[in-house]
Formats: C-alpha cells, sequence, structure tokens
C-alpha cells in the first residue's frame, strides 16, 4: 500500500523520505532496484542481493524477516516501492517522488 501524502504534510514528507534514505538496509533495497533495472523482487531475491551468498541460513532467515517484518514497509510508506507483504513481492514504483529519491541514492557512495 502507497502512502498517500496531503497538501501541508511536506515535513512529514521530508522525515520519512530523510529516513528512508538514512537506513543502511533500505538504501541497499533502493540501489538493488537501481542496479537490477528490474520493477519486481521477491524477499528472497532481496536477501540474495544484500547478502553475501556464503551466509549461514539462519542469519539469511533473519534478513528476511527484517526485510518482511520492517525495511520493505517502511519503503512503501515513502511510495518509492508497493509491497504485498502477503507474495511477499516487492514492486518499484516509478513515480516523480521515487525518481527524486533515486537520484539523491545515486550520490551515496557506501563504506
Amino acid at each position: 500500500m502507497i502512502r498517500e501524502f496531503t497538501k501541508g504534510d511536506e515535513q512529514e514528507v521530508d522525515d520519512v523520505l530523510v529516513a528512508a534514505l538514512a537506513d543502511k538496509r533500505q538504501r541497499k533495497v533502493l540501489r538493488h532496484f537501481q542496479d537490477s533495472q528490474t520493477t519486481v523482487a521477491s524477499v528472497d531475491e532481496l536477501v540474495g542481493s544484500l547478502n553475501d551468498p556464503e551466509c549461514p541460513s539462519l542469519a539469511r532467515n533473519r534478513i528476511a524477516g527484517r526485510l518482511h517484518h520492517v525495511t520493505l514497509p517502511k519503503l512503501a510508506d515513502t511510495g518509492v516501492l508497493e509491497y504485498d507483504s502477503h507474495l511477499r513481492i516487492a514492486t518499484y514504483q516509478s513515480t516523480p517522488r521515487s525518481k527524486w529519491i533515486m537520484s539523491i541514492l545515486a550520490t551515496f557512495e557506501e563504506v
């Protein structure tokens, strides 16, 4: 579900967008969509792109749980993607807001 903001919500919108870019895991999810040129990804695909393939399955399960319960719903609140929690599928939403966030993301360098 994409959160709709109304006129007068500018500060809240700014806070939501800044929070999305401030979180390293959220940036990694956004980078997955940016780098792979895909618009749809399952939680399992995202875990694979965010994590070392040699990682123990317990850690992979923990990452999948965090993506499902925290990271993807937060990104859905920004309007950058839509998350279907039943199917565990994230879909990138090409909107002016998401393009703006992706352009800012392109300036970040991960350490």
